[in-house]
């Protein structure tokens, strides 16, 4: 059995299938329990004001956080990428942009303990909201992801650490249960000597008319490595000797499971 010692502030690595989750935003609201409409989060574009679900998300330049939303019948009710087809669980986020020619950030978020040499994964999952034939459905969606070095949209630090994506009007039957998630993503391998840098999600020249989207699960990995980065979303560290899941729940010892000692975090290996 072997431990990965975190940085005291970590709570978010795990596992599976080689690659370690070193940062997951996928916007919580993780227990029935939780109220349908979300809280404001940080990460999010300033000049997108911030919409209680439980009022009227279609003005333009706002965003919500949700579980699912059925407030604007041109839009597919269906729930999160996180916990499909379950309504009650799990938050993401709708964005409703202005129209402009730029490219703007939608979400951001620093990740820091980068090592050269080591091989990242950067992924987003993201729907089209609108249904087919209502207003503004003509016009898709055009998102990017990138990694950068500083907070404003510059080069990538690598050439493939960037990736596009136009989302179609889905025709899915049961979007308005789950919605229809597609999957942006793209690995790179850091050749520079730079310790921190910025995952960010864009609109590409987003339209005022239609051109809804929705973000959840922003993942970001390392393959095999022993990066370590900050997750803002748990407030408390578990108690001494337990072992934790990525969300914070209680579970058996396993690998990737978070473990605390004498105050300090690990990360259970084997």
């Amino acid at each position: 059995m072997a431990f990965l010692l975190l940085n005291a502030a970590c709570f978010c690595v795990f596992s599976q299938n080689g690659w370690n989750t070193i940062f997951l935003e996928d916007f919580g609201g993780n227990s029935v329990d939780a109220p349908t409409a979300g809280p404001v989060n940080s990460h999010v574009w300033d000049r997108l004001e911030f919409v209680d679900a439980s009022s009227d998300v279609s003005y333009g330049g706002d965003y919500t956080i949700t579980k699912h939303y059925d407030k604007n019948v041109q839009w597919y009710q269906g729930g999160d990428h996180t916990y499909p087809n379950d309504k009650e669980v799990g938050y993401f986020m709708i964005v409703n942009p202005d129209a402009s020619q730029a490219t703007h950030t939608c979400y951001s978020q620093e990740v820091t303990g980068l090592k050269m040499g080591e091989t990242y994964r950067f992924s987003v999952w993201t729907a089209n909201m609108m249904q087919p034939n209502t207003a503004g459905s003509e016009q898709l969606p055009y998102l990017s992801i990138s990694v950068c070095e500083g907070d404003q949209l510059e080069m990538p630090i690598a050439r493939s650490a960037y990736a596009s994506l136009v989302l179609p009007v889905s025709e899915s039957s049961t979007a308005n249960q789950c919605l229809d998630w597609q999957e942006l993503s793209f690995e790179f391998r850091l050749d520079q000597d730079i310790e921190s840098a910025y995952i960010m999600v864009n609109m590409e020249a987003p339209e005022a008319m239609g051109w809804d989207f929705a973000l959840d699960d922003i993942r970001f990995e390392v393959y095999g490595g022993t990066t370590g980065v900050e997750d803002l979303s748990h407030d408390e560290d578990p108690a001494d000797g337990q072992c934790y899941d990525l969300w914070g729940r209680r579970v058996e010892p396993q690998s990737g499971s978070v473990f605390v000692k004498n105050g300090k975090k690990y990360i259970r290996k084997q």
